[in-house]
């Protein structure tokens, strides 16, 4: 998410939060007159309570009380999932006209719900979903929501969170207003309101199913490595990759007519047939050698790997994961510093959430041993490295004018080697290679090559700060 599209979603929430405080108060003290009917008339049909309370999980999973006008009976069974909710007369007219919800003026007011948000379920939900499904709890739960504008319980589960989703990553003034106009015209056609305890049974046995299914999936990671001469970290190289947590996968190791022992030291290591190693019959580069690893290729997922990189051991493991809950086509971690000895200096790249092809001019964070791309999303043209200078970056950059966005993870999952001695001479390099990419493969003018350059140099200080 930009930065400053980020910031603006920020200032707007205070706003919001402002307004959820000044509405909430006005209405619980112009609506008392209709509290104390509505109340009155849920007493009287059966003496029973005029408020129902239920444990819901709010922002950041966090658990609280949401207060309803009662709707059901008092023989009402909350945990017999077999036996429907048994709604009374009155009841059902308030549940319609979504009368029975005002009462959570009262956890607006508190900071509990907004007025507009994802709509707050019983923690079964929660418990049952991804990460990324679990993203809708990173804003204020709501009285409506873009869900429940867009078809209340007429829809699936899996498509209401989809919607809850979508509001978190635009969240704004005018997304508000558009689910406020939406909520009355459903509210008006009484559409898809009920909503009984099998139905919540079957939703979190879905969600529950999918989130099984999610982790046994293992679909097979093609690995590739460039080899040029690396007889001094090919075997690091290899073993980082023997010893993830997860074992699905074929490693490819592109051989670019080394005149060292590299191909002697992988030799042993050949022994298992998940490791293949390649010969190019001619020097041809970095982009050569992936390109070739890229052909060979017989995964579902292709992750990259430097010969002198070093790789977590869960990072396959996590990155797939998830890739899968996301459904992405190219994703990317976070990584940290390290000496030519392998040793972490501490220096920690954390990288955006996610990153589109505008931004990624301005911030080159991507670095190539922490990308995969999902080859059921991008074909293998797609993804094909262009023979040019830094051609890792100038290849995100073209796979991001066919995708929104790529995504990052975080915490820190690969370590980048370097030479400190070479320091200076990277940066002139950098330097001259980043601005061939903006002029002579962007084709961008003079004044957006500066424009863009300028953030590129105060982000890339940043990392190494």
């Amino acid at each position: 998410m930009r930065t400053g599209r980020r910031k603006t979603q920020t200032v707007y929430c205070v706003f919001k939060r402002l307004m959820d405080i000044v509405f909430s108060l006005i209405g619980l003290i112009f609506l008392s007159p209709l509290f104390l009917i509505v109340g009155f008339m849920v007493k009287n049909q059966d003496g029973g309570p005029v408020f129902f309370k239920q444990p819901r999980v709010g922002k950041n999973g966090k658990v609280f009380k949401l207060v309803k006008f009662r709707s059901m009976t008092i023989d009402n069974d909350l945990y017999n999932l077999n036996e429907e909710d048994k709604i009374t007369k009155f009841g059902d007219f308030i549940r319609k006209t979504s009368i029975d919800e005002l009462p959570q003026l009262w956890n607006i007011l508190k900071g509990e719900m907004s007025f507009i948000g994802p709509r707050p379920w019983v923690k079964g939900y929660y418990d049952n979903m991804n990460n990324e499904q679990r993203r809708r709890h990173d804003v204020l739960p709501g009285i409506t929501g873009l869900a429940q504008a867009k078809g209340r319980n007429n829809i699936s589960i899996i498509k209401k969170i989809g919607y809850d989703l979508e509001y978190v990553d635009n969240i704004s003034l005018l997304e508000d207003v558009k689910v406020f106009f939406l909520t009355i015209k459903t509210v008006i056609t009484k559409d898809g309101v009920q909503h009984g305890k099998q139905s919540v049974e079957n939703e979190i046995k879905t969600l529950k199913d999918a989130k099984e299914k999610l982790h046994k999936e293992k679909p097979l990671v093609s690995i590739i490595i460039p080899v040029y001469n690396a007889e001094n970290f090919v075997t690091e190289a290899i073993e980082t990759v023997l010893e993830q947590t997860y074992d699905n996968w074929e490693l490819i190791l592109v051989n670019d007519y080394s005149t060292d022992k590299s191909e002697s030291v992988a030799k042993p290591f050949l022994k298992d047939r998940r490791i293949k190693w390649i010969n190019q019959d001619k020097w041809s580069g970095a982009a050569s050698c992936r390109n070739l690893g890229i052909k060979l290729a017989k995964g579902k997922f292709i992750a990259f790997l430097d010969a002198d990189d070093i790789w977590k051991k869960n990072k396959l493991e996590k990155q797939v994961l998830f890739m899968l809950e996301k459904e992405c086509e190219f994703s990317f971690t976070g990584y940290e510093f390290a000496n030519a000895n392998g040793t972490p200096n501490g220096k920690k790249v954390f990288v955006p959430q996610r990153i589109s092809h505008r931004q990624a001019l301005k911030n080159t964070t991507i670095f190539t041993s922490t990308v995969m791309f999902n080859l059921k999303k991008l074909s293998k043209n797609d993804i094909r490295m262009l023979d040019v200078p830094s051609e890792d970056t100038a290849t995100w950059w073209m796979v991001l004018k066919k995708i929104p966005y790529a995504y990052g993870m975080n915490p820190v999952y690969s370590l980048y080697r370097r030479s400190e001695n070479t320091l200076s001479s990277n940066k002139k390099e950098a330097i001259k290679r980043i601005w061939f990419l903006y002029r002579e493969v962007e084709k961008l003018g003079l004044v957006a090559s500066f424009f863009n350059f300028c953030h590129y140099a105060i982000n890339a200080v940043a990392r190494r700060a």
